[in-house]
């Protein structure tokens, strides 16, 4: 079994901002679906964003890096049921 990867959207801000959204996407039914915003760590304390959006129930996966002069990488998860795909944004709340 080969796997493949469909890119749904992509995108990027340099605008100070606690919510960022996607481009509408729509997901495939049957599917997993992976979600990652990178974050720089400005010497605050950074809480772990949420992630919302297109009916799907979003799990954080891991963060990876992360220092004053490099971003950290938060990734999530989620399945999308066949009979339940919505179009939409997805959104990172509480981004800080």
């Amino acid at each position: 079994m080969t796997l493949a990867a469909t890119q749904l959207t992509s995108g990027g801000s340099d605008t100070d901002a606690i919510n960022y959204s996607t481009a509408s996407v729509t997901p495939t039914g049957g599917r997993l679906i992976l979600a990652a915003i990178e974050v720089l760590d400005l010497g605050g304390s950074l809480a772990i964003p949420t992630v919302s959006g297109c009916g799907l129930t979003w799990k954080f996966v891991t963060a990876i890096g992360g220092s004053s002069v490099e971003p950290i990488l938060n990734v999530y998860r989620a399945y999308v049921d066949p009979a339940t795909v919505t179009t939409g944004a997805i959104t990172f709340t509480g981004v800080v």
